[in-house]
């Protein structure tokens, strides 16, 4: 990711600084690992 990308200037972040939520459109299947204790 570019680190000057306008959605980072946005929200103020780096890139793999914190965890970002995504969108998906409906009906759409996304695969994603198990949660860590450190973000519950």
């Amino acid at each position: 990711w570019n680190p000057d990308h306008l959605s980072f200037q946005i929200l103020g972040i780096k890139p793999g600084t914190i965890p970002v939520c995504h969108y998906f459109p409906t009906d759409h299947l996304v695969f994603v690992p198990a949660a860590k204790d450190e973000f519950m």
